[in-house]
């Protein structure tokens, strides 16, 4: 289960990334569908007598749900012909695990445009193993000019001087609000900014079915939120109302399909509780044991409580990452917990899909959302840094102009747009938890251990700590 989780971390932050390097396709093992939809737009180009590229219509569109671009001051509300640069033809060449952007596609058509606003060729190169992708960097030779790290965290690939510190080039401007400020604080290290993303990391929204909710005469999820009365004690009465076992103890209907497997949900828990398994000072590589505390307890007797009867929670431990969600899809599950990936998914259920933030712990005056860390970053060696991210920073605005809906919108429900929007307010306000745990490759088991029952919390957190010195020592080797 380590692999399973470790590879849905990597795969959940595909709604970043997508709108990071124009990707719409995803990995082989995620069943979902395109995570931006767009409406068709003719953009016509002409070379002026400079022989630099500009487009006709400039005037900008507005991003469905975009609130970090939509600042007078910000790149993404400028007349962007000012900013384009012939490149003479140079390949900018961008890195990821996953197949290229289809041709003919309206994400192609927009990279398409800014290619030729820019008189360059960007290349979208796929490499399942990253090894290669490093060792060019460690000769001096990267063979690309951007990635999204995918088994090594940015700070990690930083801390070896693999990346070039971003505030260092005169065309970043760190405080231009199309950027993710979260992902600007984690990617920092020791004042040197090493990642950025104009996209918010949608994660862990907790998703019900709004027609269920209604037959059975149940608490709307949105109005509890909306009243501030969302509590985990109004999603564990859901979960024990809706939970059917037949008398052969085969499950009907579950209360609860967590995105992860159980250990993953405690992580889930322990954070929302206002804790952070491994915790990070500043922007500097101490990282802490930060998991002794009774709102880390309280995470872990809840998580049993919550499991405490077959059918209360499904548990897709033995199963793909997907199957949480291919439950609740069916009708088979009142709620589950999903992030922006799975949502298009949702698209084919037949019932209406309803949103909220996952609630903060047992406190209804404060909401947070965690943070997987998932940034575009630049390696060390990159020829024409400057002309590079001239480039990204004007082909973000671009998309943030001209996209016309994005996923959100193709659910009926308002609640699902208002938590899309509260999610990305949480990011900008940095209202977010970020656990290293994650990153440092904790082992869930001890807490599936006491969904289980056979484990006390106390023992789980005891049985944890032992090991998370040694994985801290680890994340910078």
């Amino acid at each position: 289960m380590k692999i399973l989780r470790k590879t849905f971390a990597v795969v959940s932050v595909l709604a970043i990334i997508a709108g990071c390097v124009g990707c719409k396709k995803k990995p082989s093992d995620d069943t979902s569908s395109e995570y931006w939809v767009y409406e068709s737009e003719i953009i016509t180009v002409e070379k002026d007598k400079n022989n630099s590229s500009g487009a006709n219509n400039t005037s900008p569109g507005t991003a469905s749900g975009n609130t970090s671009g939509n600042s007078s001051g910000s790149i993404a509300g400028q007349d962007l012909t000012s900013k384009y640069k012939n490149l003479k033809g140079r390949k900018i060449t961008v890195v990821g695990w996953w197949d290229a952007t289809q041709a003919g596609t309206e994400e192609d058509k927009l990279i398409l445009e800014v290619e030729r606003l820019f008189n360059c060729n960007m290349v979208e190169k796929k490499l399942t193993d990253y090894k290669p992708l490093y060792t060019s960097i460690l000769s001096g030779n990267p063979i690309c000019d951007l990635f999204v790290p995918r088994d090594t965290d940015t700070l990690s690939l930083a801390s070896k001087n693999m990346l070039t510190a971003l505030d260092t080039v005169s065309t970043f401007d760190s405080k231009d609000s199309i950027w993710n400020p979260a992902a600007i604080a984690e990617s920092t290290l020791n004042g040197h900014i090493y990642g950025m993303t104009a996209q918010a990391s949608r994660r862990d929204m907790l998703v019900y079915n709004k027609d269920m909710f209604q037959q059975n005469g149940w608490t709307d999820l949105y109005s509890l939120s909306q009243q501030g009365k969302l509590t985990w004690d109004s999603i564990y009465d859901v979960i024990t109302k809706a939970a059917k076992v037949d008398a052969g103890g085969n499950v009907l209907r579950y209360g609860l399909a967590p995105k992860y497997d159980l250990g993953g949900l405690a992580e889930l828990l322990i954070n929302m509780n206002g804790v952070a398994i491994i915790s990070r000072e500043g922007d500097t590589k101490t990282l802490k044991n930060t998991l002794t505390s009774a709102p880390a307890v309280n995470a872990l007797q809840t998580l049993r409580k919550w499991n405490t009867e077959n059918g209360y929670m499904y548990d897709c431990t033995k199963y793909s990452w997907t199957e949480g969600v291919n439950v609740f899809k069916e009708g088979k599950a009142a709620m589950a917990i999903v992030d922006e990936s799975q949502m298009s998914s949702l698209k084919t259920a037949n019932f209406t899909v309803g949103a909220v933030v996952f609630p903060h712990g047992p406190d209804t005056t404060k909401q947070t959302v965690s943070y997987t860390s998932s940034a575009t970053v630049m390696p060390a060696g990159v020829k024409d840094p400057e002309d590079v991210m001239l480039f990204w920073s004007v082909r973000e605005a671009y998309n943030v102009q001209h996209r016309k809906q994005s996923i959100f919108d193709t659910l009926s429900d308002p609640s699902v747009k208002a938590t899309y929007d509260a999610v990305e307010k949480h990011l900008w306000n940095k209202e977010y938890t970020r656990d290293f745990a994650i990153a440092c490759d904790i082992d869930t088991e001890d807490f599936r251990k006491v969904a289980a029952g056979s484990k006390t919390p106390q023992e789980a957190i005891q049985s944890v700590q032992n090991v998370i010195d040694g994985k801290i020592k680890d994340f910078w080797k």
